[in-house]
């Protein structure tokens, strides 16, 4: 996307890449303290919100420099997701702990796998934008999609974030 959209050198584009996954370790560090302050899933919703966010004004940015900064904040709202994910669903489920981890585990994998391949195909055909606001608003619908979800004591995770 930094390349096609704002015609920046494949050097400075790959910066890209070790912005995110720096502020990916940064996030990983600062999960586990957050997440203890604000509970698990008040801090799941608010990383939530902030990645479909980050997203949404990277894909309307028009400054490569902002662009570099929204890949930074990606990044750190997306470092806890698979952790904060893990122990919610291990907290609402504690006699399956193994059976919800292992679920957990292989949908990760599969994500892992096919999200990119989805996604590099979708930029093969259409623009990198739209794409990319393609993605956006799948991940937009998830986050709408999983608060409205109900839990185990039958109040909603909205309803339950403190």
């Amino acid at each position: 996307m930094f390349k096609e959209e704002w015609a920046i050198s494949n050097s400075l584009a790959t910066i890209t890449v070790t912005i995110y996954w720096t502020a990916m370790v940064i996030g990983r560090v600062l999960t586990g303290v957050i997440a203890e302050r604000l509970s698990y899933n008040y801090f799941f919703l608010l990383i939530n919100i902030g990645s479909v966010v980050s997203l949404i004004l990277l894909a309307l940015n028009e400054n490569v420099w902002l662009g570099f900064f929204l890949c930074f904040l990606l990044g750190l709202f997306m470092a806890g997701m698979f952790a904060i994910a893990l122990i919610i669903t291990n907290q609402h489920f504690p006699e399956h702990t193994k059976r919800v981890t292992s679920i957990l585990l292989a949908s990760n994998a599969l994500g892992g796998s096919l999200i990119p391949i989805i996604i590099g195909w979708c930029m093969d055909y259409y623009p990198a934008l739209g794409s990319f606001t393609s993605s956006s608003k799948n991940n937009w619908k998830f986050v709408v999609d999983l608060q409205s979800c109900k839990n185990p004591r039958g109040s909603t995770t909205l309803s339950n974030l403190r």
